[in-house]
């Protein structure tokens, strides 16, 4: 699944996936998506992706990818 979202969201997002999904399911935030210069990969799993989020300066948007496809 991918969706294009905003990251001070992903809280209610992560909620609902974890009613679905095991806690090891591979989840990618993909910052600035086409911009060589700019754009960076958050790998995580999503019983940590939120602590991971918060490391990170971006805030606002982010390329929400969950599944086997992030690894």
């Amino acid at each position: 699944m991918i969706w294009y979202m905003s990251i001070r969201s992903l809280d209610r997002g992560v909620d609902r996936f974890k009613k679905y999904y095991p806690p090891d399911l591979p989840i990618a935030i993909v910052y600035y998506a086409g911009y060589p210069g700019k754009q960076r990969v958050l790998k995580s799993r999503l019983g940590n992706i939120l602590k991971d989020v918060q490391k990170m300066d971006e805030k606002w948007l982010g390329l929400f990818v969950a599944g086997k496809c992030a690894k």
